[in-house]
């Protein structure tokens, strides 16, 4: 007889560990969507000018990156999470707003399908914009893999505040290569 409960009782924690701690579901970014991030590292400082010669700088603060294949999740009961998505962050800061920056983030909702983006600049939130790229030329350049942001479809965490950039343009290979003030002023990338 105690035999039959010991075997209930690894049955019932067994049922309940596998039910707790073990993820649903898992999506992971593979070499080429990590790209988008991977393309920087910490401490790199990129140079921008503006049409009237202004000039800027951007650092880059952090990068992290979310894609464990692991499948138990071992802060079930911290998070009660049960899928996990892939995704991965750079971080960064402009000089001009002195040290006020953005995040630049992937997520990979879905497995099969294509990953998305939000950002984080100055002071607005875009989020879920599907991958699309589009084409910037800057000096002699062509960049055809230009993610383009638009805050004109910006969520603004202060309402109150302006939002000084327009647009800024984040390059798959290059990182952040533009961006526009409402005032019509352009800062882009100083290639060297």
């Amino acid at each position: 007889m105690k035999r039959i409960f010991k075997i209930a009782e690894i049955l019932i924690i067994t049922v309940v560990f596998i039910h707790c701690c073990v993820y649903r579901s898992i999506t992971h970014l593979n070499h080429d969507e990590l790209g988008w991030v991977k393309n920087r590292h910490e401490g790199e400082i990129m140079y921008f000018r503006s049409q009237n010669g202004d000039l800027d700088t951007v650092k880059i603060l952090e990068i992290a990156i979310r894609n464990s294949l692991d499948p138990f999740n071992w802060a079930y009961f911290n998070t009660s999470v049960r899928e996990y998505v892939a995704s991965a962050d750079v971080r960064y800061a402009f000089n001009r707003f002195h040290n006020s920056g953005g995040i630049l983030s992937i997520s990979k909702d879905y497995q099969d399908r294509p990953i998305f983006f939000s950002s984080i600049l100055i002071n607005g939130w875009l989020h879920y914009i599907p991958l699309e790229t589009t084409s910037l030329q800057i000096d002699s350049i062509t960049m055809n893999d230009i993610m383009f942001f638009d805050n004109g479809k910006l969520d603004s965490i202060h309402k109150r505040d302006s939002i000084p950039i327009l647009s800024y343009s984040w390059s798959k290979k290059y990182g952040l290569v533009q961006y526009t003030f409402q005032d019509g002023t352009v800062f882009s990338r100083i290639f060297e």
